[in-house]
């Protein structure tokens, strides 16, 4: 899940641009608005809410009525632009983008024109809206939404300003979602997670691809210790979630990448929020800007790259070369009808899937290659 940032804003009016459609168009909706460059955004999806409360292991952090509201909430997604020249002409591009996609049409984008995942599924199927709004009424109902979610055994993602209280050796990744493009809830940040948690930790007791299918969450040891000279790179890291987790793990090196200059900046403060100095004298992570195919001088056990379909099949070549042999390839972003697509990516660059994982609407695929 994306949401606005508020920092450096001084307006007090935003235009708020709205699409509402049905649960099963939602992914391929947020889907597309990120292939077309819009990765923040406030998603109001009643799945994930159901998901997420399952997973909670303290029902406490949910408000009912707060859930409930999520719950019946109607799917779909609202980006705000501030109500400026620029943001006035941007909030109408989205607008075009929009109606485009509802009349049947790929893409409304030159620089992104195929690659849009399917838009024209999205045909007559979005209830499109614009609305003004003072900062009073919206620039803190982003928060409402989000509360601790369990990514892997042992390891929550909580916001900032809830009083989150772990168990004995349970590790907490605390984010301010506001400075961020990531928050750690969607379901292909857990996918990844818990592949990371599998293979990282399966790794480090010396088990083989095949046996650690048999390894679920709950073999996996709460307290990870370092593993090795495991070394772990995240490819789009985003807000640096996933390297944290890996990190969190026990990965003895991690490296985070992002040709994102504010993604590498926020995902460095989150490091410095959630690592220990420390520990990080002892097992290194660090977050770079860097473009997997160009400029990255780096072999790793284990890549994570959680980005959509056309990025995956573009840079597994890459992965590849990138990877030491034996290494796991741990790619999501994809919707489940995705997978053979994604899986087609990987074995045509050597790899040979050990595993697929689903949840909600979207999929996680790990392979290995000799």
């Amino acid at each position: 899940m994306h949401m606005w940032s508020e920092k450096g804003s001084n307006y007090m009016k935003y235009i708020e641009i709205t699409a509402d459609t049905k649960q099963k168009y939602l992914d391929t909706l947020t889907n597309n608005l990120i292939a077309e460059g819009y990765d923040v955004m406030d998603i109001r999806d009643p799945e994930n809410a159901r998901l997420m409360s399952q997973d909670l292991k303290y029902t406490e952090y949910w408000d009912q009525a707060d859930l409930e509201r999520q719950l019946s909430q109607t799917p779909g997604v609202t980006i705000y632009f501030a109500d400026d020249e620029e943001g006035r002409v941007q909030s109408e591009k989205l607008l075009e983008i929009l109606h485009q996609w509802n009349d049947g049409k790929e893409s409304a984008g030159e620089e992104t024109a195929g690659v849009s995942p399917g838009a024209a599924d999205l045909q007559n199927h979005l209830e499109i809206s614009k609305t003004i709004s003072d900062d009073a009424q919206w620039k803190d109902k982003w928060k409402t939404g989000l509360k601790p979610v369990t990514i892997a055994r042992g390891i929550t993602i909580t916001p900032t300003w809830i009083d989150y209280k772990p168990d004995e050796n349970e590790q907490v990744i605390r984010i301010d979602p506001g400075m961020a493009f990531g928050t750690g809830t969607h379901e292909t940040t857990r996918l990844c997670g818990n592949l990371l948690a599998r293979y990282i930790r399966s790794r480090d007791r010396n088990l083989t691809d095949e046996e650690s299918q048999s390894v679920t969450p709950e073999e996996i040891p709460d307290q990870a210790g370092s593993t090795g000279g495991l070394k772990v790179m995240d490819v789009g890291c985003g807000t640096g979630i996933l390297a944290i987790i890996a990190w969190c793990l026990g990965a003895h090196d991690v490296l985070g990448i992002d040709i994102d200059r504010d993604a590498v900046e926020a995902a460095r403060e989150n490091v410095q929020a959630n690592c220990s100095s420390a520990e990080r004298a002892r097992r290194q992570i660090r977050i770079e800007e860097g473009d997997l195919a160009r400029n990255v001088d780096y072999k790793a056990d284990i890549i994570v790259a959680n980005l959509l379909l056309p990025l995956v099949q573009m840079l597994t070549p890459d992965a590849a070369v990138h990877l030491r042999p034996g290494g796991i390839y741990i790619v999501s972003g994809l919707l489940v009808s995705q997978e053979k697509e994604g899986t087609d990516a990987l074995e045509a660059s050597g790899f040979r899937v050990i595993a697929v994982e689903e949840l909600g609407q979207w999929c996680a695929i790990a392979a290995t290659r000799d």
